[in-house]
């Protein structure tokens, strides 16, 4: 089973969000406390953003929802906690 310190030895979590943020930032890194379009919900005005605590990186939509880059990518694409792993895993093409 994937763990999340496996993910994390290979990629940090800005790599993560930039990764699967790019098509609401236009391929450009998204910088801390910088507000986004949700990608959670239909929104007119910027509401989502990353910020960091003690070394990682977690997201916030005033529609409701926050948390790490785990918890992004179940929501975005309906998974659960393991399937997340994996897509992230597969999606970077990671190793043991």
């Amino acid at each position: 089973m994937i763990t999340p310190e496996q993910i994390r030895k290979q990629k940090s979590d800005i790599e993560i969000f930039s990764y699967y943020l790019s098509p609401y930032t236009k391929g450009r890194v998204l910088r801390k406390g910088e507000k986004i379009l949700s990608p959670l919900r239909e929104e007119k005005n910027p509401s989502f953003n990353i910020y960091e605590v003690k070394g990682r990186w977690y997201f916030k939509d005033f529609g409701g929802e926050q948390g790490d880059v785990i918890k992004l990518v179940m929501i975005l694409f309906n998974l659960n906690f393991p399937q997340a792993l994996t897509k992230i895993y597969q999606d970077f093409n990671l190793t043991d």
